[in-house]
């Protein structure tokens, strides 16, 4: 009897461990060739940790001097990628809520992510450049929730346990 009620604890460890995948909760377009930014169509909640990731390519520039750039890079042809950042006396990238955006080093994927924490509003995300009207395209903005480790489940999972066999035994 034991071994089953050991295989049904173990089914439901498993069951509660991969329920902890995080949950999309807000996705939009972000015009890169637009002054103002995109604000997230739901309400982030005070002191809960966001991703925020951003993903895909879009037109850089003129026609003269255009190139193909991303959240974090731009000329992402056979040169190699140029950080946006740093490269102008203004800063040029993602920003969120008036702040820049450093995602870090070059992912060949074009997909950036960064943690937030909500402030019980939506969020501003934009993309920062002088000269806004030689862009075409857009980048994809994907909000989700930070799932709880999966430790804290299996923990919660075991105190559960313990209470429900001293119960039994009580």
């Amino acid at each position: 009897m034991s071994i089953i009620k050991t295989f049904a604890t173990a089914v439901c460890v498993s069951a509660f461990a991969t329920s902890a995948s995080a949950a999309v909760v807000d996705a939009f377009q972000l015009n890169t060739g637009s002054v103002s930014g995109t604000n997230s169509s739901i309400t982030l909640n005070d002191g809960q940790t966001y991703v925020v990731t951003v993903s895909g390519t879009f037109l850089l520039g003129n026609n003269r001097t255009r190139h193909v750039a991303d959240a974090e890079y731009f000329n992402l042809g056979s040169a190699g990628p140029v950080p946006l950042d740093g490269t102008s006396s203004q800063e040029i990238g993602v920003g969120i809520d008036g702040f820049d955006v450093d995602f870090g080093p070059f992912d060949p994927n074009n997909t950036y992510s960064t943690r937030i924490k909500g402030n019980g509003s939506a969020i501003d995300v934009f993309y920062q450049d002088s000269n806004y009207g030689d862009n075409v395209g857009s980048l994809f903005v994907e909000i989700s929730t930070v799932p709880l480790p999966a430790g804290v489940l299996l923990l919660a999972t075991g105190l559960a346990g313990f209470g429900f066999a001293r119960r039994r035994r009580g």
